[in-house]
């Protein structure tokens, strides 16, 4: 209020008087340096009335100041729309990426469950003994799937056999539903073989509901799909009637069938070009392709290539059921099929070279155990398997937990030392699969077409999806070397003359291959290239653009 002194500190006063405010410090001004001063409270300027900003709205300067504004601002915010529109449509566009089922692309490890490990010391392979392994199939060897060999109670007359339960040896039914819960967690898928050895003739007619009902229960306890060994006359119209129950089952519980889809496989030997003609548009049946399982060592470029293009050929270029396997109990290992003493490598290296191929064709890959580490066919046991080499022991006695100390480790140390006791280098079969398996996230390996060529014995294709990195597979599979030109004939202007390596199948047999085909080493493709029998290169270039 007016007159009145307010006080501050001790030596402050400050007075309003007539709207003016005063602050008088008590002390001398020429005390402790201190002067007295005023604060000017007077506002004597109020800003613009209404009247006046009224004045200047209509005045003409302002005006078009205004319209001159707004559009300017008008323009550039239509060259800034404009401007985005063209980006979004210039800009090229993400590549396509088709849907696809896991089976389509899948590496599928396939598991005899009474060789592989024995989790008790009773010299018999488990179900507990594959669970504990599930790190190294899904982690080391990155599979996506493991397709089990036949696990139910068996014996020699088909009234001993019970379809719904494991053999006692390899477990319980509890042990079972652990290893699936197990592998959902790691995502890895389980498909479990039956093989209708022995079927009574009454249950093969799709009228008999008892193998009905022992599939659709198996498909309950959450396994991802059914393998039918079809070696003694099942009928297409049995089969057919189990297509129809698996669109049932998922046709049931969509929500979880969809998150998890099922699949039904049947492998059948010898089947006709007609069959696979009228198969070639099923979504979740797949007839296992068993063309690669006759490839021996005197099959050569042309060879490998009429096996290959046969099969393609008769499910047709765009089929969703391409698959291919090596090795198998009934055919043997690739590892021993590819053998030639008087050839420049054996087996062992042919390995390499079987499996780039294996993991570079279009569609899924069946992997036999122990082709990973090349092993060999040996004299079976006494449960007529070649039990896993888990370290230096041939049999189910270094396959135990209780026997053995082994790690998934001791799988890559043993055979890498076994190879450079050999060879002289640490490049393991292991290792060289585990490259092979990694390359399969390549676009083009994955859903790409593939165009081949063969020059001498080697035989060689393009992989390609669009709008991803060209991937060129050339492999030697003679019985020595090869000097060839790749950017031969009609692939010679979709090759760059320089190309960067990503994998070799190179065994090393001379102790210089390695370091010559390293990954990313640019080779020149404008002369020719030497491949060693067993050889074999993947290069890879960025070029968006078709081919053909």
């Amino acid at each position: 209020m007016e007159g009145e002194t307010v006080e501050l500190k001790s030596d402050v006063e400050a007075n309003n008087v007539g709207g003016e405010l005063n602050i008088t410090f008590s002390k001398s001004p020429t005390e402790d340096g201190v002067k007295p001063f005023q604060v000017d409270t007077s506002d004597d300027y109020c800003g613009l009335k209404k009247e006046d900003l009224l004045k200047y709205a209509k005045d003409p300067y302002w005006v078009r100041l205004r319209i001159i504004l707004l559009v300017l601002f008008s323009i550039l915010w239509i060259a800034m729309l404009v401007s985005a529109i063209v980006i979004i449509v210039l800009t090229p566009k993400c590549p396509p990426r088709p849907h696809q089922e896991w089976w389509e692309t899948a590496v599928i490890y396939q598991v005899p469950v009474e060789a592989f490990h024995d989790s008790n010391g009773d010299k018999v392979g488990d179900l507990k003994g594959l669970t504990e392994k599930l790190d190294y199939i899904k982690h080391t060897l990155k599979a996506d799937a493991i397709a089990m060999s036949p696990i139910y109670k068996y014996g020699l007359e088909p009234t001993n056999f019970n379809y719904s339960i494991p053999s006692p040896p390899l477990g319980t039914l509890n042990d079972f539903i652990h290893l699936v819960n197990s592998a959902r967690k790691k995502d890895l898928k389980i498909v479990l073989d039956f093989d209708f050895v022995k079927l009574n003739e009454d249950l093969k007619s799709p009228e008999n509901k008892k193998l009905d009902d022992m599939l659709w229960n198996w498909l309950k306890l959450k396994i991802d799909g059914i393998k039918i060994i079809n070696e003694n006359g099942i009928s297409n119209e049995q089969i057919n009637h189990w297509k129809q129950l698996f669109e049932n089952f998922t046709n049931q519980d969509t929500q979880t069938t969809q998150k998890h889809p099922k699949v039904l496989m049947e492998y059948k030997a010898g089947r006709s070009t007609n069959e696979l003609t009228s198969l070639k548009t099923s979504t979740n049946f797949v007839p296992v392709n068993e063309a690669l399982l006759s490839m021996k060592i005197d099959c050569k470029a042309k060879c490998v290539s009429d096996l290959v293009h046969k099969w393609l050929s008769d499910i047709g270029p765009t089929s969703k059921i391409s698959n291919w396997m090596f090795g198998g109990s009934k055919n043997g290992r690739i590892a021993s099929r590819m053998v030639d003493r008087h050839a420049e490598i054996n087996g062992d290296g042919m390995l390499n070279a079987a499996n780039l191929l294996l993991m570079t064709l279009p569609g899924s890959a069946f992997v036999y155990y122990g082709d990973e580490i090349g092993m060999k066919d040996s004299a079976l046991n006494e449960l007529n398997v070649n039990p896993m080499h888990w370290d230096d022991s041939s049999s189910m006695e270094g396959n135990s937990t209780k026997d053995s100390n082994s790690t998934d480790q001791n799988v890559e140390m043993y055979f890498m030392l076994q190879y450079q006791s050999a060879h002289g280098s640490g490049m393991s079969h292991l290792k060289v699969f585990q490259k092979y398996v990694f390359l399969r996230k390549e676009p083009s390996l994955k859903w790409g077409t593939l165009h081949a060529s063969i020059l001498k014995n080697v035989y060689f294709y393009l992989r390609k999806a669009e709008g991803h990195s060209n991937l060129l597979v050339a492999i030697n599979f003679g019985p020595g070397p090869s000097a060839v030109n790749l950017r031969s004939g009609k692939m010679a202007d979709k090759i760059p003359a320089v190309n960067a390596i990503i994998a070799t199948s190179t065994y090393n047999f001379e102790g210089k291959r390695i370091d010559l085909f390293a990954d990313g080493t640019e080779i020149d493709l404008g002369v020719p290239i030497l491949l060693h029998a067993g050889e074999g290169i993947v290069l890879k270039w960025d070029d968006p653009k078709s081919w053909f």
